[in-house]
Parts: C-alpha cells; sequence; structure tokens
C-alpha cells in the first residue's frame, strides 16, 4: 500500500515536472516568440512548489515502505529462530479440553485419543 502512494505521488510530481517545462518553453503560436515570464511566474511557482512536494511525499512513502519490508523480515527470522514450546506447552488431549484449545489445535498425534501426549500448533 505504501509503495502505491508513493507512485502515485511520483506520477503527480512528474507530471507537475512537465507541466513547469511546458510553462517555460511555451511559444506563442501566432508569433512563434516565446511569453514573458511574468504572464504566468505564478503558475509556474506554483507548479514547481506542488512537484517538490509531491516529489519529497513519494520519496518518504518509498522510505516508509521500504522500512516496513525490513522489519518484517527481521520479525520473520526472529520469530523462526524461537525455540518450539516446551513439553509444559503440550496439552493431553482427551476430547475434554476446553473450546479455545480444541481451536487452537492444528495438529494431534498419540497412540490414542485418550492415553496419549499430542503436539499442537497455534498460529
Amino acid at each position: 500500500m505504501l509503495l502505491a502512494v508513493a507512485a502515485f505521488y511520483g506520477a503527480s510530481a512528474a507530471s507537475k515536472a512537465g507541466d513547469a517545462n511546458r510553462l517555460l518553453v511555451f511559444r506563442d503560436p501566432d508569433s512563434g516568440m516565446p511569453e514573458e515570464y511574468a504572464l504566468h511566474a505564478q503558475s509556474f511557482e506554483d507548479t514547481v512548489s506542488a512537484g517538490r512536494r509531491d516529489d519529497r511525499l513519494a520519496r518518504s512513502f518509498v522510505l516508509a515502505a521500504g522500512l516496513t519490508a525490513v522489519a518484517s523480515a527481521v520479525l520473520f527470522i526472529i520469530d523462526a529462530q524461537r525455540a518450539p514450546p516446551g513439553r509444559e506447552a503440550i496439552a493431553r488431549f482427551d476430547g475434554q479440553a476446553p473450546a479455545a484449545a480444541r481451536t487452537s489445535r492444528a495438529l494431534h498425534c498419540g497412540s490414542g485419543a485418550d492415553t496419549g501426549w499430542g503436539l499442537s500448533w497455534t498460529f
């Protein structure tokens, strides 16, 4: 999502740069002479400042997206390196477990429902 917003502001900054360039190189179609800067100075300055603002926003959103990706990767690696839960986290499955315990089990392995210890993973 951050990259999409960055792309939007990047496209907007590029559009503003094109508008500013058009204002600088515009020539009167009848005479072929460029217009005086004073005729469109305010429009040019507004366009340039809006383009710079959009460029800063685009760069900020790209940076935020990059930081988010790095943080996600680091947290994913830390989670993968975490030791599996100890034996105390493995509960005996006897069919009478509370509803929260039943819904958190994704897999149960054992010699029997009434005698075996089970393995459970929660996500």
